[in-house]
């Protein structure tokens, strides 16, 4: 069909900090509609740490307002809100915070499975992480941020070894 399609690439540590592409087949944020393709650029934060200090910069009364208020998964209590913080925290160097920065594409709900590409053309783009979940706010859907699954040595060796 004279399709290229993407290389598979190693995500390493001077990779943090870089804009990636991203893409999905999710929900909007701005009207919540789905199975619309978006893309954009989304800087790699940290692929180690707990999950809700780096997506509220450590301020955890940040966190607890907007889970109390705008989570929209949560069941409101004190202890789960603790648990939480102190809990869900990146996989070191195999789980990747994306996006969510002012301006920047974040990943929704659908997205699952979504590239995390870098490259200008077919001859030099590779995909160097999926989509594995995106963190929202009832107001914007997925504002906060996205998960990745990069492909750090080990992870890219199994999925070359299966294709």
């Amino acid at each position: 069909m004279g399709i290229t399609p993407a290389k598979l690439g190693e995500f390493k540590d001077n990779q943090l900090g870089t804009q990636s592409q991203i893409a999905g087949f999710g929900i909007h944020a701005s009207d919540f509609s789905s199975g619309q393709k978006y893309a954009g650029l989304a800087t790699a934060r940290a692929y180690n740490g707990k999950w809700y200090e780096l997506l509220f910069s450590g301020d955890y009364e940040a966190y607890r307002a907007w889970y109390f208020s705008d989570s929209p998964s949560a069941i409101p209590s004190e202890a789960e809100a603790k648990e939480w913080w102190k809990t869900y925290k990146l996989e070191n160097k195999y789980e990747l915070l994306a996006g969510g920065l002012p301006g920047e594409s974040v990943s929704c709900f659908g997205d699952s499975g979504g590239p995390l590409l870098l490259g200008t053309s077919a001859a030099n783009l590779t995909t160097y992480g999926v989509s594995f979940a995106g963190e929202g706010t009832i107001s914007t859907v997925c504002g906060l941020g996205g998960g990745y699954v990069v492909f750090n040595r080990k992870m890219l060796d199994f999925v070359q070894g299966a294709l």
